[in-house]
């Protein structure tokens, strides 16, 4: 079947034959995931007190921030043996 089949409301094609792509079954997918989701986000807003929410906000905050990966990546940034590896190969 090309990609010109029209399909019906029940993804049948003209012939009658069932036609189910990786996107039809992906947007089935979430048709029935998507809400299911989304009830037990709300469930756990609801469920979520004040200190809860404080220790999550304070987990958030502490990750690390650009300037420390930055940081890391003076230290070592590979480029050395980037270098080295040109330098290789030029000389082969």
């Amino acid at each position: 079947m090309g990609g010109n089949a029209t399909l019906t409301a029940g993804g049948q094609d003209r012939y009658n034959t069932r036609v189910k792509s990786a996107e039809q079954c992906w947007v089935e997918n979430w048709m029935v995931t998507g809400p299911l989701l989304e009830e037990q986000r709300k469930q756990e807003l609801r469920a979520l007190t004040p200190e809860r929410a404080m220790f999550l906000a304070e987990a958030l905050f502490s990750m690390p921030w650009p300037e420390d990966v930055l940081a890391r990546r003076r230290a070592h940034s590979g480029l050395l043996e980037l270098q080295d590896l040109f330098r290789r190969l030029r000389t082969r």
